[in-house]
């Protein structure tokens, strides 16, 4: 009979990296071998939401001996649940609507009281305790500092907004015990408050998702040397930020907009220019307003264009209007060192002597990059005559999609190209033209989206 005990370490470790979180769990109580293992990889990185019972169980591990040192990286949740049920009733007519799926023939009866039901709502009923308190008599600024302070080797910060599917069933930890989505999300600056409580930290990674461009106003009128250093550190910075004109659609007056829109895209710029030395950069603005006007939205992505990073290797641009040649020239600036690239939700502006083409800009990257890897998701559209959703959910081995991002990536033998691409893929890429009938150029990989045209048929 096999004994576990005499795997060699190294391959112990690599069970515990590969494994999912409640396997790890179980394995901590296997043996004295797993136990090392897999505390490692638990405690590597700890979860944190705006809730007291959170950040206790974060102290907890801040406070041992044994553990604290083990945590490099801290992720804030921003999501909350929201006393939105007036009671029991409304929870479970809320939580069968949660459970179901589209097409499908569950039996949805919000009658039942079940087990898992009244677990659910007691769970729910501390959750929303515990948001409560913490709003009430805990002071997020401290409690951060605090926190990051007890955490002598951190160098990964990052916020993140958990996803909202009202189809699935949650999978973060409170929406787990809850059976509730975390869907509740104030404009606050809770990313500055953590960038701020991790002063003396020397970061490498920070990964700023789901946050309002306050959270960058903040940093930026809090400018000093110290945050510049700070900056100047990072390997990895991620910003994920909602568009500056939905946050301000409230705003009465055009004046005071535009200057608010001014003092947004002023950050953005500060942030970027004091991060000279990244190695990965990932910039999305969450949704792109299709309905405004192009003149609008050209601004945030200039703001990135006039930025150069000498070692950038992977670079994600999601969300944002550009203009066709700059958005190359940029990318070619680029191209001694990027090797992964990732672009989505991508709208090309149309001058008034050149009609932009999404496909001439994807043959562009081909002949000007050097790149290992490519990833396109989202919409991509020039808003008069190509306009098209894609899907990365579709995994035929032929799909247009895959086809193209490995096209994307140039080899070095053509041999290698041949091979990897094929011969209809090659077709309209390579078409002098490349203003191919979308019906030529759709297939279950990429949909048709006339409502992204300005005049849809």
């Amino acid at each position: 009979m096999f004994d576990i005990a005499y795997l060699p370490t190294e391959i112990i470790d690599l069970i515990a990296i590969y494994a999912e979180r409640d396997d790890l769990k179980a394995l901590r109580l296997t043996n004295s071998f797993f136990l090392n293992a897999t505390t490692k990889v638990l405690y590597k990185e700890i979860h944190i939401s705006q809730n007291s019972r959170s950040f206790d169980r974060a102290f907890e591990v801040a406070e041992s001996p044994k553990l604290h040192s083990l945590v490099k990286s801290l992720v804030y949740h921003l999501g909350t649940l929201g006393e939105v049920y007036s009671g029991f009733e409304a929870f479970r007519h809320e939580y069968y609507s949660t459970r179901r799926r589209p097409n499908s023939s569950d039996v949805y009866d919000p009658t039942k009281i079940t087990a898992d039901v009244l677990w659910c709502y007691s769970c729910w009923l501390e959750e929303i305790d515990g948001e409560n308190t913490f709003s009430s008599i805990r002071d997020e600024a401290y409690e951060l500092r605090r926190l990051c302070e007890q955490l002598p080797h951190l160098d990964s910060i990052a916020t993140v907004l958990d996803d909202v599917d009202p189809f699935s069933e949650p999978t973060d930890y409170i929406g787990k015990r809850t059976g509730m989505h975390l869907s509740n999300f104030t404009n606050d600056i809770h990313f500055a408050r953590l960038f701020a409580a991790s002063s003396e930290k020397p970061l490498h990674k920070v990964s700023g998702r789901s946050i309002s461009w306050r959270d960058l106003r903040t940093l930026q009128l809090n400018q000093s040397v110290a945050l510049k250093q700070r900056l100047g550190q990072l390997k990895f910075l991620e910003l994920g930020l909602y568009n500056a004109e939905n946050e301000h659609d409230t705003v009465s007056w055009e004046e005071e907009k535009r200057l608010t829109q001014i003092e947004a895209l002023d950050a953005l710029g500060a942030v970027l220019d004091s991060a000279k030395f990244l190695t990965t950069l990932k910039l999305d603005f969450v949704e792109l307003p299709y309905e405004s006007a192009v003149d609008e939205m050209l601004p945030v992505s200039r703001t990135i264009f006039r930025h150069h990073w000498p070692i950038l290797q992977k670079l994600k641009l999601e969300a944002i209007c550009a203009d066709e040649c700059e958005l190359l020239n940029f990318l070619t600036a680029h191209k001694a060192s990027l090797r992964e690239l990732q672009l989505g939700d991508i709208e090309l502006a149309n001058s008034l002597e050149t009609r932009a083409s999404v496909l001439r800009l994807f043959n562009g990257v081909r002949k000007s990059l050097r790149l290992r890897t490519c990833t396109i998701t989202g919409n991509f559209t020039n808003r008069l005559d190509q306009a098209w959703y894609v899907d990365t959910e579709c995994e035929q081995p032929e799909c247009i999609r895959e086809q193209l991002e490995i096209y994307m990536c140039n080899s070095s033998s053509r041999a290698a190209t041949n091979e990897l691409t094929s011969l209809y893929a090659r077709r309209w890429v390579e078409n002098s033209e490349l203003e191919l009938e979308f019906e030529n150029f759709c297939d279950e990989s990429w949909q048709w989206c006339p409502e992204l045209l300005e005049e849809a048929d």
